[in-house]
């Protein structure tokens, strides 16, 4: 496979972040996926934190900068494992010194050209899985400006793909070619990488590496050279336990960006919606406040008084305030919900009032997202009295085994309400057991979800067989709780651990979870909308296998044995 180049670019709009950056750049701190045994060489620069941002400052000068301005760049260039070590690329931390520095002199003296006199510091990293350049750099204009915008790296993604082409022209020389352009796949290739050496790395088949014993050697003797021979590789299996660790973190990293971005989304649409919306100083004016001379955002309505900055309001008289057009007029007016839109429509366009209830009802959500209330499922209230009655539709019309209802009942996971109407608890699948939600089952056999279940949470599901302490073996997927319990009656006593669970839409499928079950079976009946649910579920585990009731259902099936099995004991 021909290596490629890689340049990657990152932003700086902080003096603090660069100081960051050039620190863990020659290695300050600790870096988790680094080898402290390995050195990292200083190419540019005076090799100090203080010293990077001292340069930068003093390449600034005293002009301003603007909010949020880049104040340092920095680029990472790299190539793919195959350059460095062709016959081996997933050797981790090995390379051919030659490669290494012909690629380190055409890299260095690349990055002295584009960037001349801007460059902090320049650091080449032999510390990780492969070599790899850093380079921070201050991003002035030819005049001397601040603005990364105006240099060549700046202005979208098509002068970006110019530097990527200009690194792969320079290194095309050494057998190098550009990664593919426009490719959406970031980065696949060096998480491939590392997959594949952490999974080498950790796979030690002592037959091969352990030595031989020698006629007459003692044990002492051959306790030094095994932990000789041993002692390089778990040093590996320890720098990837690190280095996994390190992906761990960054993932964290990454999903609080991921966070982060969509708050900010949510403000700017907030921010669209209020430019949709009527304005406040329009609505004050129709709501009969008039502005007061000389004082900027006061408007007065008799004895009534509204002070309005950009979309929000504060009420004197009533000594509080709010955001956007609809709760002006719900607290001015004292009218609710449905009687403010009524008295807007015959003042406001249609589109207006849409928008102005659109951010009404974006900011009541936002505000009860932030408080973080977790609603609780209120389990249907336990009546004892009513128990002896449903028992005896599960076991003498249902044909359940009495003994798995009343080991299920003894758990709290099968009760009577106050109705007489069975309730099945959902439980999700970590060891905790939470209830998620509940199915009520009434004497006619009907089935409805209780309100309050969290479908997605977790289903009514049985254990049984192995011991507690063991993984499961398999699960078996039925559509509801009576399908479950006809199952267990059904099945002789399992060796293996085994999971009934039921599944009455792909949607609540646990598929992650399952697919970590060795024999997943697929036991829904043969009615159309059960034969759906199977495909589904075939399409999400393809590796599940389906069994089918010699009924329509298994509880049917169950019935039936049943009372074939009580029609031979009367014969006898």
């Amino acid at each position: 496979m021909i290596p490629q180049a890689t340049l990657r670019i990152k932003k700086l709009k902080s003096w603090k972040s660069l100081g960051v950056a050039a620190s863990h750049d020659i290695r300050s701190f600790n870096t988790p996926n680094a080898d402290p045994s390995r050195k990292v060489v200083l190419l540019a620069g005076e090799g100090t934190s203080d010293g990077t941002v001292n340069l930068a400052l003093e390449k600034v000068g005293n002009q301003k900068l603007r909010k949020n301005a880049v104040v340092a760049v920095e680029i990472v260039l790299g190539v793919s494992p195959e350059y460095f070590r062709p016959n081996s690329p997933h050797s981790y931390g090995e390379w051919d010194i030659q490669r290494l520095e012909a690629w380190q002199e055409v890299s260095n003296q690349w990055l002295k050209e584009r960037l001349q006199n801007r460059i902090l510091q320049t650091t080449l990293h032999l510390d990780e899985a492969s070599p790899h350049i850093h380079c921070l750099w201050i991003p002035l204009t030819e005049d001397g400006k601040l603005s990364y915008y105006q240099t060549e790296f700046g202005g979208g993604r098509s002068n970006l793909s110019k530097i990527q082409d200009s690194y792969a022209a320079a290194v095309a020389k050494l057998g190098i070619e550009r990664g593919i352009k426009g490719s959406k796949a970031k980065h696949t290739k060096i998480k491939k990488y590392y997959q594949a050496a952490n999974q080498d790395s950790l796979e030690i088949n002592l037959e091969k590496l352990l030595p031989l014993p020698v006629a007459g050697e003692n044990a002492a003797s051959y306790r030094e050279k095994a932990i000789a021979l041993l002692t390089p590789h778990l040093d590996i299996i320890n720098h990837q336990l690190v280095h996994r660790q390190w992906l761990f973190q960054e993932n964290e990293k990454e999903r609080s960006k991921a966070i982060s971005s969509e708050r900010e989304r949510q403000k700017l649409e907030r921010r669209l919606l209020v430019e949709r919306e009527p304005s406040l100083e329009a609505v004050a004016w129709e709501l009969g406040f008039d502005s007061v001379l000389g004082k900027t955002g006061i408007w007065r309505r008799g004895k009534s008084i509204i002070k309005i900055e950009e979309n929000r309001f504060y009420l004197s008289e009533e000594k509080r305030g709010g955001d956007g057009a609809i709760e002006l007029v719900m607290q001015a007016n004292k009218y609710n919900f449905e009687q403010t839109v009524a008295w807007m429509q015959e003042r406001f366009e249609q589109s207006e009032i849409l928008s102005a209830a659109a951010q009404y009802a974006q900011t009541k959500t936002s505000a009860i997202l932030e408080k973080e209330i977790s609603f609780q499922f209120v389990q249907p209230v336990q009546d004892d009295s009513q128990w002896q009655r449903v028992y005896s539709y599960l076991t003498k019309t249902k044909k359940l085994s009495s003994e798995i209802v009343n080991s299920l009942h003894e758990k709290g996971i099968i009760y009577a309400d106050r109705h007489a109407n069975a309730i099945l608890l959902y439980r999700d699948f970590d060891e905790s057991d939470t209830i998620t939600g509940a199915a009520c089952m009434r004497s006619d056999g009907s089935m409805e979800i209780v309100p309050g279940t969290h479908r997605r949470r977790g289903c009514f599901w049985v254990g049984t067989g192995g011991r507690e302490s063991e993984l499961i073996k398999k699960a078996v997927i039925v559509t509801d709780s009576i399908e479950v319990l006809s199952m267990v009656t059904l099945s002789k006593q399992q060796e293996e651990k085994t999971i009934y669970l039921a599944v009455d839409d792909v949607r609540c499928l646990p598929s992650r979870w399952l697919q970590q079950i060795p024999e997943v079976i697929v036991a829904v009946g043969k009615s159309v909308a059960e034969n759906e649910i199977a495909a589904e579920i075939s399409k999400v585990l393809p590796n599940s296998f389906r069994v089918l009731p010699s009924t329509e259902s298994w509880n049917q099936q169950l019935q039936l044995s049943k009372r074939a099995s009580e029609s031979i004991l009367l014969e006898r």
